[in-house]
């Protein structure tokens, strides 16, 4: 996809951008928080939701509560958890 991306902060809530989100306006990028490098962006929550779970099953420290799709986007995407330094933003894609 092509096109000018506004990467969410690490800090900024993610209510707005969830409801563009269901408008199909916006991508997933996965970040590793301690570089800033952006090795992945995902088309799709689904897509950005295997990774999560990937990544997860990869972890020592990871949180091993529930592994659901509304966990991931809740604390994950929408939130401010990380597994071994690594976020998953939403991307808004500008018109």
């Amino acid at each position: 996809k092509s096109g000018k991306f506004r990467v969410k902060s690490w800090d900024e809530s993610g209510a707005d951008v969830s409801l563009g989100a269901a408008a199909g306006t916006h991508v997933v990028s996965k970040i590793d928080a301690i570089s800033g490098v952006r090795p992945v962006i995902f088309d799709s929550e689904e897509a950005a939701f295997d990774d999560w779970r990937s990544e997860r099953s990869l972890s020592f420290g990871a949180d091993l509560g529930e592994e659901s799709q509304s966990e991931f986007v809740s604390n994950y995407l929408d939130g401010r958890k990380s597994i071994n330094g690594i976020v998953w933003n939403r991307v808004s894609l500008d018109s």
